[in-house]
């Protein structure tokens, strides 16, 4: 079952306003972007390191590590101002490829490196848009899955209506007819659900966090 992401979305707010903070200095944000996020800027940057340089010493990633940050605070938190959740995508899929990026283009300023971009089976790639297809399609993917096992955790009546409401659209009267209940009850059941799965969600974004 395929979902119109712009539900989903809004249960990203709380990634798009931890960007927005960030950009705007906030230190307590940022504190939560770094406990969030740093091991996943790792992770990217070592990956793209390992696949296209072939081996790397752990100053450079840390390097690159901070030209990462830099990137993201630079000319106002121009880049952390970009995110704005489209597609249903992540804040941590947002920074993977904003981190390899900035290997790619570390890479590609580093003499040191010249070598593996002469590999015809190994060439650094062109630094990509982040707002490229293979973006919304890494973000389509990404959302399918997690509304997938945002959902498992609902009743089949619970399902049924998040199906009505947010995938047909039906306005709260006929939802009310189909469901069984009062169109204000449906209000007050789309909000309480609401609540709901931001809860299962922040409980999937800790667990990819603690994953990385």
């Amino acid at each position: 079952m395929t979902f119109d992401s712009r539900w989903y979305s809004n249960l990203l707010m709380d990634d798009i306003d931890l960007a927005r903070r960030c950009a705007d200095r906030d230190e307590a944000a940022w504190e939560v972007f770094m406990e969030r996020h740093s091991g996943g800027i790792h992770t990217a940057v070592r990956k793209t390191l390992a696949r296209y340089s072939g081996g790397y010493a752990d100053e450079t990633v840390e390097d690159i590590f901070g030209e990462v940050l830099v990137s993201l605070l630079e000319n106002g938190g121009r880049r952390l101002r970009q995110f704005d959740g489209r597609n249903g995508c992540r804040l941590s899929t947002f920074i993977h490829l904003v981190s390899a990026n900035t290997a790619i283009s570390h890479l590609r300023k580093n003499s040191r490196h010249k070598s593996a971009q002469t590999r015809d089976d190994d060439t650094v790639p062109e630094q990509p848009d982040w707002r490229d297809g293979p973006y919304d399609e890494i973000a389509r993917r990404e959302t399918d899955e997690t509304v997938r096992r945002m959902l498992e955790g609902l009743s089949a009546e619970d399902r049924l209506f998040v199906r009505l409401i947010f995938q047909e659209e039906l306005p709260a009267d006929r939802v009310a007819a189909v469901m069984g209940i009062t169109a204000n009850a449906v209000y007050s059941r789309k909000f309480r659900l609401m609540e709901r799965l931001r809860n299962i969600l922040r409980k999937e974004l800790s667990r990819e966090a603690s994953n990385r």
